[in-house]
């Protein structure tokens, strides 16, 4: 199994090749990069993607809709920062900011 076949598999949300790319890039990888080889790649590789799915926006694609709600998107980012920290690198920790907007008229 390549490295960019296991993050494919992390989630059902259709990762686009550009994102998968940039990410593979970032970190020096290759497409067909294998998997088992580094452990510390992997770990980070999967937080980028982690990451970017807290991102990523809804998609509709041949008839079908993918949305991410607020808590798995929540739940992305956390796993994000908790696999930034394991590999080292807590300059990627992404840090929580409250969100304001429009909250309806009936609060």
């Amino acid at each position: 199994m390549t490295l960019s076949d296991y993050l494919r598999g992390l989630t059902n949300y259709p990762l686009s090749e550009e994102a998968l790319q940039s990410i593979l890039s970032k970190r020096g990888a290759s497409y067909d990069t294998d998997t088992i080889d580094d452990d510390q790649l992997l770990c980070l590789t999967t937080a980028d993607v982690y990451r970017w799915l807290s991102t990523a926006p809804d998609v509709s694609q041949g008839g079908q809709s993918y949305s991410l709600s607020d808590n798995i998107r929540e739940y992305y980012r956390r796993r994000a920062n908790e696999l930034y920290r394991e590999a080292g690198e807590p300059e990627s920790v992404l840090e929580e900011h409250p969100r304001y907007g429009y909250k309806g008229d009936r609060l």
